[in-house]
C-alpha cells in the first residue's frame, strides 16, 4: 500500500513557535480558574474540619477530628504547590505574570533552595510561605465571613510553624553553656528575623481575633515595637528592636526560645552593644550607646536572670541573689530621686559587670587543649604580667604546662619563641604580627576600658588581631581560626598603615655604624 501524507517544507518554524506561545497563553487563566477553583474547594474542607476539630470540647473523638484535619491540610498544600508550578511557573515563563506572582516564585525559590542543607527549616517555611500566598488571594478575592474563618485557621497555623521553626533554631544553640558563640552568628540572625517576621505579621492578627486579656503582659513591648517599623535603623535601633523581640519572646516562645538559649541571645545583643559603644566616636552618641547598654544589662537581669532556675554554680546563684537585693532597693528611689536612681543602678550594674571580669580566671587547660586540637603539637603556656603586677605574680595557680614568666628580662625573646601571642591592649600586638603567628587580644573590660573617653590608637574591631572578651570565646575564635585570612588581613594592615620593616636592620645598623664612627 502506498503511504501518503503531507508534508511541509520550509515552513517557517518561528510561525509554529508563535502560535503554540499563543495557544499556551489563551490556556493559562483557563488552567488558573481551575486551580483556583480547586484550591477554593480543598480551602473550605480544611476550613471546616479545623473548625470541627477546634468545637470536641468533649474529647470523645478528638483523635479522628484531628486526622481528618491534618488529612485536609495535606491535600490543601498540595493543591497550592501545584498552584505555584503549574500556573504562576508558566505565567513566568511566558512573560505574562504580575510583579506579584513573580515575585511570589522568587520567593518560592529561596525556600527550596533550604531543601539540602537545611531540611527542617525548609519544612516548615516552606509551608508558612504557601499559607502566606493563598492568605493574600483570601484577602483580595474571599467574602468577609471566609476571610474571618480562614483567619482563624491561619493564625493557628502559623503559630505553630513558627514555634517549630524558632525551636529548630534553638535545638542548633543548645549547648551546655549560656555563652555567646560567635561560630553560630548566623543562628542569632535567623532567630531575630523570625521572631520579627512573626511579631509584625502574626501577632497583629492574633489580637484581632483573640480577647485582648490575653496580650497584656506584652501590649506595652508592641507598641514600643511598632515605633522600629518607621524610618531608617541605624545600629542602635536595631539592638533595640532586637531587645524588644526578645523581651516579648519571652512571653509567646518560652518553650520554643527555652531559657538557655534566650541567655545566650542576650549575650549577643550585650556583645554587639558594647561595640557599638567602643566603635561611636561622637560623645552625644556614645552617650546615648551607652545608656542603652545599661538598659539591655537592666532587661537581661529583670526578664531572664530572675526567672532563672538553672545555676550549675549554687555560688554564683547566691551572689545573684545579693545582687538583686541590692537592684530592688535602688529601684524603690526611682519615684524618689530618679537621677540618684539611675546613678546608682549604674554603679550597681558596672561593678558587677567588674566583679565578674575580675573573677574569672583564664582556664589555661582549656586553651591549650583548643590549641592541641587545632594546631597539633604539644604547648606550653607562658604567663608574663605587667610590671606593676610582678607582686601578684604568686597569687595566681597556673597548673601544669603553665610557666611564669614574669621576672623574664627580654620579651623580644620571649616573643621569638611563642607561636600564639594572647595579648591585651598591649604594643606587643605589632611587633608580633611580624612573625604572622595567630595573635588574640583578651579584652573583657573594653567597654569600661574606653568608657571615659580612654583613647586607642586603632579601633580594636578594625585590627587583624582577633578580640575576645571571655575564656569561652577566646576557645571558639582558636577552634574557628582561618590561617588565610588572617595572613590576608595582616597585609593589608600593613599596606594600609605602613611599615619601616624591611628584613634589613642588621645591614642598615652597620652603616650607620660606619657613619658615625668612621665617617
Amino acid at each position: 500500500m502506498e503511504e501518503r501524507s503531507l508534508r511541509i517544507t520550509g515552513a517557517n518554524t518561528n510561525f509554529f513557535n508563535k502560535i503554540t506561545s499563543t495557544l499556551t497563553k489563551i490556556l493559562i487563566p483557563t488552567r488558573i480558574g481551575i486551580n483556583g477553583m480547586l484550591i477554593s474547594m480543598k480551602r473550605n474542607n480544611l476550613i471546616k474540619a479545623f473548625e470541627n476539630y477546634k468545637k470536641d470540647t468533649e474529647n470523645y473523638n478528638t483523635d479522628e477530628l484531628e486526622k481528618k484535619y491534618d488529612e485536609a491540610y495535606t491535600v490543601y498544600l498540595e493543591a497550592l504547590d501545584k498552584y505555584v508550578m503549574d500556573s504562576i511557573y508558566k505565567k513566568v515563563k511566558n512573560n505574562t505574570a504580575s510583579e506579584f506572582e513573580r515575585d511570589a516564585l522568587s520567593r518560592y525559590y529561596e525556600v527550596t533552595s533550604l531543601k539540602e542543607k537545611e531540611y527542617m527549616d525548609y519544612k516548615y517555611r516552606k509551608q508558612k510561605y504557601l499559607l502566606e500566598l493563598d492568605k493574600e488571594s483570601v484577602s483580595i478575592n474571599a467574602k468577609e465571613k471566609v476571610q474571618e474563618k480562614y483567619n482563624r485557621f491561619y493564625v493557628n497555623k502559623m503559630d505553630t510553624l513558627y514555634k517549630a521553626i524558632l525551636k529548630n533554631y534553638s535545638i542548633k544553640l543548645a549547648d551546655t553553656t549560656n555563652i555567646y558563640d560567635s561560630s553560630k552568628e548566623w543562628i542569632y540572625v535567623k532567630i531575630f528575623y523570625t521572631l520579627e517576621e512573626y511579631i509584625k505579621n502574626i501577632l497583629p492578627l492574633k489580637m484581632e481575633i483573640n480577647p485582648k486579656d490575653e496580650f497584656k503582659d506584652i501590649i506595652d513591648d508592641y507598641e514600643k515595637f511598632e515605633s522600629y517599623t518607621v524610618g531608617k535603623l541605624d545600629t542602635k535601633d536595631n539592638i533595640e528592636k532586637n531587645m524588644i523581640l526578645l523581651g516579648i519572646s519571652r512571653k509567646l516562645f518560652t518553650h520554643s526560645i527555652p531559657l538557655i538559649v534566650a541567655e545566650q541571645c542576650y549575650e549577643k545583643l550585650l556583645k554587639d552593644a558594647r561595640v557599638l559603644v567602643q566603635d561611636t566616636k561622637m560623645a552625644a552618641k556614645r552617650e546615648k550607646a551607652y545608656a542603652m547598654l545599661i538598659n539591655l544589662i537592666e532587661d537581661y537581669n529583670v526578664r531572664l536572670l530572675s526567672t532563672k532556675v538553672y545555676w550549675e554554680d549554687t555560688k554564683a546563684r547566691e551572689q545573684y541573689k545579693k545582687y538583686w537585693d541590692k537592684y530592688k532597693k535602688i529601684s524603690k528611689l526611682k519615684d524618689v530621686d530618679f537621677v540618684e536612681y539611675m546613678k546608682q543602678k549604674e554603679i550597681l550594674f558596672i561593678k558587677n559587670d567588674m566583679k565578674k571580669i575580675e573573677n574569672s580566671k583564664t582556664d589555661y587547660s582549656k586553651i591549650i587543649n583548643k590549641l592541641k586540637d587545632k594546631f597539633g603539637g604539644e604547648w606550653i603556656f607562658l604567663v608574663k604580667l605587667h610590671p606593676h603586677l610582678i607582686s601578684k605574680s604568686n597569687e595566681l595557680v597556673y597548673g601544669e604546662n603553665v610557666l611564669d614568666v614574669t621576672k623574664y628580662d627580654d620579651i623580644q625573646e620571649l616573643l621569638s619563641i611563642a607561636d600564639v601571642l594572647i595579648s591585651d591592649y598591649s604594643s606587643l600586638m605589632f611587633d608580633f604580627a611580624l612573625t604572622k603567628r595567630p595573635c588574640f587580644l583578651y579584652v573583657p573590660d573594653l567597654d569600661y576600658y574606653i568608657k571615659n573617653d580612654r583613647k586607642l590608637y586603632f579601633n580594636i574591631n578594625e585590627l587583624p588581631f582577633i578580640p575576645v572578651r571571655s575564656n569561652d570565646e577566646l576557645a571558639s575564635e582558636i577552634t574557628n581560626f582561618d590561617g588565610i585570612k588572617y595572613e590576608k588581613d595582616l597585609g593589608i594592615f600593613f599596606d594600609k598603615t605602613g611599615s619601616f620593616e624591611e628584613g634589613k636592620c642588621c645591614e642598615e645598623l652597620e652603616k650607620r655604624l660606619n657613619e658615625v664612627c668612621f665617617g
